[in-house]
């Protein structure tokens, strides 16, 4: 397939495997380029502090940046 566009709650399911994670992930993978605005990691940090986890950058690879 062509390419997606991964937003935060995607991102979310995934990092915190959340129920159907895995899916997300293989359907994720299906995709020959992922974008996301630029948003989705001040999102995905925000919610790992709410949770007290720790945050690491290699959450999101291979994500092209759309700016608004």
């Amino acid at each position: 397939m062509e390419g997606a566009y991964v937003d935060a709650s995607v991102g979310l399911a995934i990092a915190f495997q959340e129920q159907g994670y895995e899916a997300i992930d293989q359907r994720l993978r299906g995709f020959s380029r992922l974008w996301s605005s630029n948003l989705l990691e001040a999102e995905l940090r925000s919610a790992f502090a709410r949770e007290r986890r720790i945050y690491f950058p290699n959450l999101v690879p291979g994500i092209t940046w759309v700016f608004p």
